[in-house]
């Protein structure tokens, strides 16, 4: 068991490097972080100056997250591991109290659906 580790932990950094869906997974975490940040800069600028005041600090980044989601959302995986990743991220957003939503009010089904059937494809996955 031992000398076959290597081996498959060797696959992983080539299956990040080829598969998109590892870069908009990351693309998606940075631009969520960004898009709290500023809600949080919002929310300070608002207590000092009124509510209302600040509301065009968070609009880019919720319009940069918005479009992350959608591209990473409608991405085919090209590899097991882009796929896998792909089923864990949903996971997790679907998972935690800030993003939960994205899932369950935002995720189209359709899109979803074509998504994973051209991630099968792309595998070697036969009809």
């Amino acid at each position: 068991a031992f000398t076959r580790a290597p081996a498959i932990i060797s696959v992983l950094p080539v299956a990040a490097a080829i598969d998109p869906v590892f870069e908009l997974i990351e693309t998606h975490r940075k631009t969520h972080i960004a898009h709290m940040s500023s809600l949080d800069l919002q929310a300070r600028f608002e207590r000092r100056y009124g509510i209302g005041e600040g509301s065009c600090i968070s609009t880019q980044p919720c319009h940069d997250e918005h479009d992350a989601f959608t591209a990473f959302e409608a991405e085919p995986a090209t590899t097991v591991q882009g796929l896998l990743a792909k089923l864990a991220y949903f996971n997790e957003l679907a998972s935690e109290f800030e993003t939960e939503w994205m899932i369950h009010d935002r995720a189209e089904a359709a899109v979803l659906i074509q998504s994973f059937a051209a991630s099968l494809r792309n595998i070697g996955v036969q009809s």
